[in-house]
């Protein structure tokens, strides 16, 4: 916290000191990084991670997100599929692509529309069953760091800001 002069208080001689908070953005002690960095550093290392996690099932950390969302929604489109990983309909249509090609999901016309459909197949069933205490044993590495309370208000509060974003 900084202060500034501010105006005199009534009734009294001395200027007051006005406190002003921070940026948000600004180092919590001198010379480290902005907060900015810290969530960019951090969101690359955890894809690193998830990558290294995933990859002995044969699968991209996209491939997999792509995956849970399919299985999550089973007849999703590929519109949908980028809104919700926020990504562009073309990178969609790539990893969709692969992953038909690896026999993971199916594309389908959607009932009643031209918009294609995509759901799980067994073999993609096996990939998330075999990826997935990998990825557990991540998300527990990384949130060993945090008392129990605060891991699980982490939880609440990154899906409710990914629900918000």
């Amino acid at each position: 916290m900084t202060t500034t002069p501010g105006t005199a208080i009534a009734g009294g001689d001395a200027p007051a000191r006005v406190v002003v908070p921070p940026p948000a953005d600004a180092p919590a002690r001198p010379g480290a990084m902005p907060l900015s960095g810290v969530v960019i550093e951090l969101g690359r290392l955890v894809e690193r991670r998830m990558h290294q996690a995933v990859r002995r099932s044969g699968v991209s950390a996209s491939q997999y997100l792509v995956l849970l969302r399919v299985a999550g929604a089973p007849g999703i489109s590929r519109a949908d599929l980028a809104r919700r990983l926020q990504i562009s309909p073309q990178a969609v249509g790539g990893l969709t692509g692969q992953l038909v090609g690896k026999g993971l999901i199916e594309r389908a016309r959607a009932e009643r529309s031209q918009a294609v459909a995509f759901t799980l197949t067994d073999l993609g069933c096996e990939v998330l069953d075999d990826a997935g205490p990998e990825v557990d044993h991540l998300v527990a590495d990384m949130l060993r760091f945090f008392r129990p309370n605060l891991a699980t208000a982490m939880d609440g509060g990154l899906r409710h800001l990914l629900d918000r974003l």
